[in-house]
């Protein structure tokens, strides 16, 4: 029997910011300073793919290589600096298609004779360039920082020298050196698109810096332009959250600094943003099973949500209604037709696959803008008005095998437990992995409620091989012998599928029987969140990637928990990723549209970097 839907309001209205902050630092070893080498002659020119002939151009004529490796047969029929220009033109090429390695190979190849000197300048860009593109920074900032000292070096290779080292610094966390270079880069830019690429990088930086490190920049009076950009960074990072207040302040330190460069490109680009490709509600509707089961898991949703609805200062927030939908999936479609019948513009839920997968197996018309807290198999591809926003494990597992792919990873290994939610996984990993070029070597099962996991890993490893072997010998001999096992040696990693009370027990497992050196990755529910420092020691070396919502490392999620009221509410619980989703679940609410007509957009939410897939899911990185 159907019955009367349980309807709150909240009795407020909402809108969104269009986050600025959108990258995360990341640690390596910091760089060592080192002297340029001269690159050793050591292989035959590469030879090309089968081809049309290309024709040698003089000297002062437009080349008509269109591939690099047409700039390669071209270098092959010159000689002196013609043949050099075609091989700095061919290496350049690569370096754009990705193709890092093989620009190495042509460097190589390069005479060790002194060139002229814009030649020689653009060699070691194009060295430092291919460092740069297999992760290798400290030789980076070896080969170019000598060159800063360069007389009479033109301003494009200056410039493209301070971006390059900018970018290195800040990979091996040295955000000041780069915020440096990124500021004297700027003067000697004259195109509009460098100029703003320069400032969101910029950006970029200053994200990667905490309060007191923004505050100290600020004040340090020696550098003004640079301090003016720490004062705004302040500004975005105590404000960011609350879109309302953070347009006005803007407005206003551009008014107060109209002379400094964020205020003639980077503010004006990010007020057009906030101000024209939001979308206005006037009526929203929030659809949480709060009386069911996952009752705990929707009360984290909704706070989360109403965290940042309450916080909101703008007058023109549409009134939220919040519907629960109760313990009976079915009856999703009759709460979706009562929301819409009551005026909602756009509706918000239902929370996970169980509901979302009812809703579509209604066959309900969704008839307004609806964002699905929940991932589905169902397909709402193409439908314009039809989103999916989830903290879906298997998207973690497939951003897995692209970082472990782009770490140089080609072999893994992968321990799961025969669930379906570990089923889900294994397909999402092994598909995206042999999708990206890499083996599958070995899959192997292990017991989700054992405590004990030596059987698995040793099939896995090979370890059973080696005994076998060992028993065979001893056999043979008549004898005990001595005997020390001996793991695969193929393999470059493992994707250890389990959550956190697995984890430690299979991580130190693996090391024990031989794994110590082999990588291990893992998605986030590895990390239980939990404040448990001890036990998380046995997770050590596994690496994993999780939310910004729970690194606690600065920024606006480190404002909103500071802040707001209740915004530690679930520091250190499972719940907190719960918590997050429903944050980013407001601040997606207005965002929507404007993603859908630009497939670029992307903003930094607390659950991750967000974006709209070609399907209408929210794809999130984290």
């Amino acid at each position: 029997m159907l019955t009367t839907p349980r309807i709150r309001s909240l009795g407020v209205r909402l809108t969104l910011l269009t986050s600025l902050l959108a990258v995360g630092a990341c640690n390596f070893t910091p760089p060592r300073q080192g002297t340029v080498t001269t690159p050793v002659v050591s292989a035959p020119m590469p030879e090309a793919p089968v081809s049309p002939p290309a024709t040698a151009t003089p000297l002062g004529q437009e080349s008509q290589a269109t591939s690099p490796w047409d700039s390669v047969t071209l270098a092959r029929q010159a000689s002196g600096t013609r043949r050099y220009a075609y091989m700095l033109d061919a290496i350049e090429g690569f370096l754009d298609l990705g193709q890092a390695a093989t620009a190495r190979t042509l460097l190589e190849q390069l005479d060790a004779e002194p060139l002229p000197q814009p030649m020689e300048i653009r060699r070691r860009i194009l060295l430092a360039r291919s460092h740069f593109e297999e992760q290798q920074y400290a030789r980076v900032e070896s080969i170019l920082a000598p060159l800063g000292a360069t007389p009479g070096i033109d301003a494009d290779s200056a410039s493209d020298i301070m971006m390059l080292r900018a970018r290195s610094l800040a990979a091996v966390d040295n955000p000041k050196d780069a915020l440096r270079l990124l500021t004297q880069r700027e003067p000697l830019l004259t195109d509009p698109d460098e100029v703003a690429e320069n400032q969101d990088t910029i950006w970029r930086v200053l994200a990667m810096l905490d309060v007191g490190e923004l505050s100290a920049l600020r004040d340090d009076g020696s550098r003004r332009i640079l301090g003016q950009w720490a004062d705004l960074a302040l500004l975005s990072q105590q404000l960011g959250w609350n879109p309302h207040a953070f347009r006005e302040q803007m407005q206003r330190w551009r008014q107060t600094n109209p002379s400094h460069p964020a205020s003639r490109d980077l503010i004006p680009r990010t007020l057009e943003r906030l101000g024209d490709s939001l979308t206005q509600y006037r009526k929203v509707a929030l659809l949480l099973p709060l009386s069911s089961g996952f009752g705990a898991a929707a009360q984290a949703v909704y706070d989360g949500f109403s965290l940042m609805y309450e916080a909101d200062t703008n007058p023109r927030k549409p009134l939220v209604t919040l519907y629960d939908t109760g313990e009976n999936a079915e009856l999703i479609g009759f709460y979706y037709q009562a929301a819409v019948r009551d005026g909602a513009e756009l509706v918000l839920g239902p929370l996970g696959k169980v509901a979302v997968d009812a809703l579509a197996a209604a066959d309900t018309e969704l008839t307004v803008p609806t964002l699905l807290l929940g991932n589905t198999d169902a397909s709402y591809a193409g439908r314009r008005n039809v989103f999916q926003f989830g903290l879906s494990p298997e998207d973690e597992a497939r951003q897995v095998a692209r970082k472990a792919f782009a770490e140089g990873h080609r072999v893994a290994a992968i321990l799961y437990p025969e669930t379906d939610w570990g089923l889900r996984q294994l397909d999402a990993f092994s598909s995206m992995w042999r999708s990206l070029g890499g083996t599958v070597a070995e899959t192997n099962v292990y017991q989700a409620e054992g405590q004990d996991h030596s059987q698995a890993i040793k099939l896995m490893l090979n370890l059973d091989e080696s005994e076998t072997r060992h028993r065979r010998l001893e056999g043979v001999v008549g004898s005990d012998l001595h005997f020390v096992p001996k793991r695969r040696e193929d393999l470059d990693f493992v994707f250890m599928i389990a959550r956190s009370n697995q984890g430690r027990l299979l991580k130190p497992q693996i090391n024990f029987h031989k794994g110590q050196g082999l990588a291990v990755y893992a998605i986030s529910q590895v990390y239980s969140a939990r404040n448990e420092t001890v036990k998380d020691i046995d997770l050590d070396g596994v690496v994993f990637g999780d939310m910004p919502w729970l690194l606690l490392d600065g920024g606006i999620n480190r404002a909103i928990r500071q802040d707001l009221p209740n915004g530690g509410k679930y520091l250190h619980d499972p719940l907190d990723r719960l918590f997050a989703l429903g944050i980013d679940t407001y601040q997606l609410l207005f965002r929507l549209e404007a993603m859908k007509a630009n497939p670029l957009l992307e903003f930094q939410g607390a659950t991750g970097l967000l974006s709209l897939a070609p399907d209408g899911s929210i794809a999130r990185q984290l």
